[in-house]
Formats: C-alpha cells, structure tokens, sequence
C-alpha cells in the first residue's frame, strides 16, 4: 500500500470514529471528555458522625450537612471510608467524608479518595474535635469549644517510654529517642491555606450559632499550636508536658521562631499525622501539590486540672469522665467546621 493510500485510510478511519462518536454524545459532551478535568473540589474530613432515629445528623459531620447542598451520596465508590458525599457549600463544590477514628481508618480512607478523585481536588481540611492543653502561657486558660488551626502533625505514638525505675516502686515516666526508623515523624503542608483558615475565622460571627453566641472561641493559629496524633487516648499531665517539649520544637523548627514549650498549645488527635502523611507521599509520588490544613475545637483537655499545690486536682479516669458527662462540649461541634464554612463563604463574597 502506497503512502498516499495509508493516509487516506487513516483519515477515514478517523472520519469514520468522529461520526460514530458524535452520535452517541452530544457535542457539549465530547468537549466535557476531552478538556482536562479542573481541580475545583474541596475535600473536607471528619472523624465521625452519623444519623439519629429522627434522620437529624450528629457528631463531627452535623454542621457540615446542615450547609451542604445537591446532596448526593457516594459511599459505595469510596470503600474504604464510612461515609462520603457530594455536594455544595456557599456555592461551591464540595466532597464530605467520615474517615472513620484512627490512624489506619484515616489513612486507608484518604488513599482510597485519592485513587479515585485526586484530579479534582484543590484542597483537604481534617476538621473535628480533641483534647486540648488545658492552659497557655502559663496563666492562661483554654476553653471548651476553642480552636487550632494548623498544617502540622507529629507522630507522638513514635517514641520510647518506660516509667519503671531501679531500686524503686515509684513510676516516673520516661521519653527518649524518636529517630525510629523512616516512618513519617511529622506530617505539614505548605502553611498558605492554613494561614488563610486562620486569617478569614478572624472575621467569624460567632454569635449567629447558638452553640457559640455566649462564648466566642479563642483561635489558636500555626504558630500557637500543633497536633499531636495518637492511638492513645492520653489524659495526663506528664505527657501533656512531654508533647508540647515536641511541639514547640516542631513550631520553633518551621517557623524559625523561639516560643516556649509552656505558650504552646497542644491538639490530640488520632487520624491527623495518618492524613497528612498520606497526602504528602501521594503528592510527593505523583509530582502534584494537593495543600492541606488540620482545625480541631477543644472537646475536653488532655490532663486533670492542676492545684495551686502542683497535686492534680482528682486522677485522670473522673477528669475525663467529668469533661464528657457535661454539656460544655457541645460547643465544640459547632466550632470545629466554622472556620472552613467562613472560608469557603468569604470566596463568594
């Protein structure tokens, strides 16, 4: 066959194909196909939630749901995740999901929406509720219901720990060595969406939710606090100390700062180090830039209350069951997802 002839052949054979296909889609269709998807979707994380018999959402998802619009659910292409849904918030494209709680639900979640969706996604936001340092600057005290707005995590599962001394029955606990290995210590992304979270949650109306109009959240921001990820659910004052020495090296490092270890505040969570991580490897993998930001709201503190004596005021099993016992921490529901609602409404604004 002459050259002349295979190029006919290959003209018509397309001809041929672009006939067919206009056939079957519609021309505005075949340009949707052929344009580069656009990364347009916000995905925004929560731990937990679910609905009640009455149909009427509950836990770290409830706030999120009562703005999203176009609701349509997606559970079943995203297997790995409790709940997922699509929708829109202010107008804008939005992914919602439940991770399910720790570190292994969270990180196989968020590979799994990267599998499948990470084309379309611009930004990530891990958002819910933690325990919290129950003070700041020494004197200062954290509320129920205050905020930190951060992009970096660090592993405090990570680390040797032993409380057994020589000669002696007294526990002292005891941190050393946190080089383990080449697992993902610590997990930040760039702070551009974090510093923005922190600066538009500046200009929240706090007073618009019944939830929060008689207290208006302290926001702690990137340089302020950090979260520290961990399958144990802590509430000691020993590792509250311990976790902030990290943090504020963590903060000091990044930020070529020098605050100190008492003026930081402390955000324990289990699934943040598992997301950021995650997101980072996959980006670093496949050469993208997906940026991410972690807000917590302080559910409950991280330690028993501490006497002007030193001696805490009762042991850590009734501090915490009194924290969760009390209605204080339904504040810290609504809280948690008003920085990435204000955010997301400022764009349209």
């Amino acid at each position: 066959m002459s050259k002349n002839n295979k190029l006919l052949l290959f003209i018509l054979v397309f001809l041929l194909i672009a006939l067919a296909l206009s056939k079957i889609f519609h021309p505005s269709q075949l340009k949707t196909m052929l344009k580069p998807q656009s990364k347009d979707l916000t995905l925004i994380l929560v731990t937990f939630g679910s609905q009640d018999q009455n149909k009427k959402w509950q836990g770290e998802i409830a706030p999120y749901m009562d703005k999203l619009g176009d609701i349509k659910e997606i559970s079943d292409t995203i297997p790995f995740c409790a709940k997922s849904f699509l929708g829109k918030i202010s107008d804008q494209r939005v992914m919602l999901v439940v991770t399910g709680m720790a570190k292994v639900n969270a990180s196989a979640c968020v590979q799994n929406i990267l599998q499948t969706n990470s084309e379309k996604i611009k930004e990530v936001f891990l958002s819910g509720i933690a325990g919290f340092s129950p003070y700041y600057k020494k004197a200062n005290k954290v509320n129920i219901g205050d905020l930190c707005i951060n992009s970096t995590a660090f592993d405090f599962d990570l680390q040797y720990y032993g409380s057994d001394q020589k000669d002696s029955q007294t526990k002292l606990p005891n941190f050393w060595k946190r080089d383990i290995g080449d697992s993902p210590y610590i997990s930040s992304s760039s702070g551009e969406l974090s510093n923005k979270l922190f600066d538009v949650s500046q200009n929240i109306d706090w007073r618009s939710n019944p939830q929060t109009s008689l207290h208006s959240p302290k926001i702690f921001g990137p340089t302020e606090c950090i979260e520290a990820s961990s399958d144990l659910f802590w509430h000691d004052s020993q590792l509250d100390k311990q976790a902030r020495e990290i943090g504020s090296e963590i903060i000091n490092n990044i930020n070529k700062s020098k605050t100190s270890a008492s003026d930081v505040v402390i955000a324990s969570s289990m699934e943040s180090l598992a997301v950021g991580a995650t997101i980072s490897k996959w980006n670093q993998a496949n050469n993208t830039n997906i940026p991410f930001a972690y807000v917590r709201s302080a559910s409950n503190f991280d330690q028993p209350n501490i006497l002007p004596s030193g001696f805490t005021e009762m042991d850590s099993k009734s501090s915490l069951e009194q924290t969760f016992s009390s209605d204080k921490n339904r504040i810290a529901f609504e809280s948690h997802a008003m920085p990435v609602l204000q955010l997301l409404k400022s764009r349209i604004q």
